[in-house]
């Protein structure tokens, strides 16, 4: 994606976005970028389980929001996110 550089830089706008609907995804990051005043400003961190995460990744390449910055990532490579920091994965997973 452009602008990488951006991912890291603290004096933009982030914003992390959990989600396995590319539509809905899509349209949480255009509605904003729409309405923002800087929209360069505006980094968008999505988060997708490994199903979606290439039609994501091909969403966002194909259809790439203004000037803003995008970041997709998969959840099933977070190695360091396991139950002892989530209650919703430890109820998950004893279910």
């Amino acid at each position: 994606f452009p602008r990488s550089e951006n991912l890291e830089d603290r004096n933009l706008y982030h914003y992390a976005l959990f989600s396995d609907n590319v539509l809905a995804a899509s349209v949480v990051v255009n509605s904003t970028i729409m309405n923002a005043k800087e929209p360069e400003k505006h980094v968008f961190h999505l988060v997708t389980d490994k199903l979606n995460f290439g039609a994501m990744n091909m969403w966002f390449l194909l259809n790439p929001p203004g000037k803003a910055t995008i970041n997709v990532e998969n959840v099933d490579e977070f190695k360091w996110l396991n139950s002892s920091y989530c209650p919703v994965l430890r109820q998950l997973e004893s279910a």
